[in-house]
């Protein structure tokens, strides 16, 4: 808060908050770039567990600051039913999908949930896929009743996650078109249809790889 106001981007000003966490966030998946050159090309005696924590103390802070509106700002607007203010301007004055009124709150938690579930449902393909490579090839580990259940145990909680995905993304599309109202509206909706075909795809071919994985 500023002044007893939530905070608030200015029309036309970069928020360099909001971009120094995704570089962050970026800069964080980016870590296992070099792990992978490293390990499976150069050799290298390295585990993903060397990597993980430099992963986590980079992107947690990357996401923290890519949604700090949300955290310093929305959250409260949602927990309070606050109505925030955009210095000097009257919330009556500002078009309805700029207030900062509950409704307002509750699309940006979902926007975020969606976001964070989509991260969730890839990190569980991701473990399940190190599990089965570490059961592959002459030095592997043994596939004992143990590691089986902890792949199951990601396996569904990858379901679960792709599940909220699918629900928080119906949700954003009923709101869509009244949130894009303006000038490349319809340029912006056929580039979001070519993504969302290209993510069925991956969800489709990740969570099938994943059952693979985790039951044959």
């Amino acid at each position: 808060m500023i002044d007893g106001r939530p905070f608030r981007e200015d029309r036309g000003e970069k928020d360099w908050v909001r971009s120094l966490g995704t570089v962050m966030v970026v800069a964080g998946v980016g870590m296992w770039i070099p792990y992978a050159v490293g390990k499976y090309l150069l050799g290298w005696a390295i585990t993903d567990r060397d990597f993980l924590p430099y992963h986590l103390a980079v992107i947690i802070p990357g996401m923290i600051l890519r949604y700090y509106r949300f955290f310093f700002s929305d959250l409260w607007v949602l927990v309070l039913g606050a109505r925030g203010e955009q210095r000097g301007t009257e919330v009556t004055d500002l078009p309805e999908r700029e207030r900062e009124t509950p409704a307002r709150a509750v699309t940006i938690v979902n926007n975020f949930v969606h976001d964070l579930f989509t991260g969730l449902w890839t990190s569980t393909v991701l473990v399940i896929y190190l599990l089965k490579k570490k059961t592959m090839g002459p030095g592997g580990m043994l596939i004992s009743p143990a590691l089986c259940d902890v792949m199951r145990f990601f396996f569904w909680l990858g379901i679960v996650s792709l599940a909220v995905t699918l629900t928080t993304g119906g949700l954003r599309l009923l709101y869509y078109r009244r949130d894009n109202i303006g000038d490349g509206g319809e340029t912006k909706k056929k580039i979001l249809i070519v993504k969302h075909v290209l993510f069925t795809v991956v969800f489709l071919g990740g969570t099938y790889l994943a059952y693979l994985y985790t039951f044959k």
